[in-house]
């Protein structure tokens, strides 16, 4: 009799203990816009539900938008010029917005639900994309080589150029970058979801999830190799 007891008060400490994770601190005051100071970033992952503008400029500017107490608790350590977006604590700051201003963005990373997008087009060498959220990412990007990785259901949506863009999905985040003209286009489909590509000269797709390719152009060498229940089709 004495152990049908104890298990409904396990049972409740249980389900207390794991709704304590839950628990966030909720902004207070009035909103404002404050500027913050960071050494020079170039990469910036955001952990965060926080949506984050990027802009061009030749001079690095950052400005926060938030709740006081919010934007306080934000992280601002650079480490090899990449900006890791985080709290100290657990903060309740969907209503939070930071507009970036900067000169080159070499890489772009979401562990959280926040989204990335570029409000201006952008330029450089090297270009990376990462996602293991549900945070999406938008942006124009003219560079030598683009990276895609996606392991989460967030969608990267991309417009500009490149010489050489290489997609990899593991998850259920589409890619849809008809409006990017790239010379060369690798795709490897492990996931569901689904890559829209322009191509100009050579596709190299393999596909072994349930994700599909679609491309644009006449690429003058193709190589297919399909193992799962995807397709790939021109438009």
């Amino acid at each position: 009799m004495k152990s049908f007891q104890i298990i409904p008060l396990v049972l409740l400490a249980i389900i207390l203990q794991s709704c304590a994770g839950f628990n966030c601190l909720e902004g207070t005051g009035p909103v404002i816009t404050e500027e913050i100071d960071l050494n020079l970033i170039k990469e910036i992952e955001n952990n965060t539900s926080v949506d984050i503008e990027l802009r061009y400029g030749q001079n690095q500017k950052i400005e926060v938008k938030g709740h006081r107490n919010h934007i306080e608790l934000l992280q601002r350590q650079v480490s090899a010029e990449r900006w890791v977006v985080d709290f100290s604590e657990n903060v309740c700051a969907e209503d939070m917005i930071i507009k970036v201003t900067i000169p080159e963005i070499r890489s772009l990373e979401i562990d959280g639900s926040g989204d990335f997008t570029a409000l201006t087009p952008f330029q450089g060498k090297d270009f990376d994309v990462m996602i293991d959220g549900s945070g999406n990412v938008s942006i124009d990007i003219s560079a030598e080589d683009i990276d895609i990785d996606v392991d989460g259901s967030g969608d990267v949506r991309l417009n500009g150029y490149a010489e050489e863009m290489t997609v990899n999905i593991d998850g259920s985040g589409d890619v849809f970058a008809f409006d990017l003209e790239a010379n060369e286009v690798s795709v490897d489909s492990d996931g569901s979801g689904n890559v829209q590509i322009y191509v100009k000269e050579t596709l190299n797709a393999k596909i072994k999830g349930s994700g599909n390719i679609t491309y644009k152009g006449d690429p003058e060498k193709m190589e297919f190799t399909q193992k799962g229940s995807g397709s790939i089709k021109q438009k």
